[in-house]
């Protein structure tokens, strides 16, 4: 071992969360997707080689997923929509379910808090 440098041993924990292919072809949803923690999650998965789909009320150009906006199916809506949601994730067949939509704004979540 060098002097400040751990080295895991084979097989281990790090092996396992680099070799993982758990999200491999996995149907992921997500709301909040080109929010600020939403769009990492969708980026690292895509990454994972999982089937993204996000629900997008409002299109933000500058987000960080916008590379990987080719790379995932788009819903456009909004989470208290039930019908919609319930429709992509019948029509996805998703699987797993990150709910990240949120509202930001304090002042704006403070006098609307149900539609946040």
């Amino acid at each position: 071992m060098a002097c400040g440098k751990q080295e895991t041993p084979a097989g281990s924990n790090g092996d396992f969360i680099k070799n993982n292919t758990f999200w491999k072809d996995r149907n992921v949803l997500i709301t909040g997707c080109t929010g600020l923690l939403g769009s990492w999650l969708t980026k690292d998965l895509v990454g994972k080689g999982a089937n993204i789909v996000g629900l997008i009320r409002d299109i933000v150009p500058k987000s960080n997923i916008k590379d990987s906006m080719n790379s995932i199916n788009v819903v456009h809506g909004d989470v208290e929509d039930l019908e919609l949601v319930e429709r992509a994730l019948n029509e996805y067949e998703i699987d797993t379910v990150f709910h990240l939509a949120a509202q930001t704004i304090v002042g704006t979540a403070n006098r609307s808090p149900i539609s946040t």
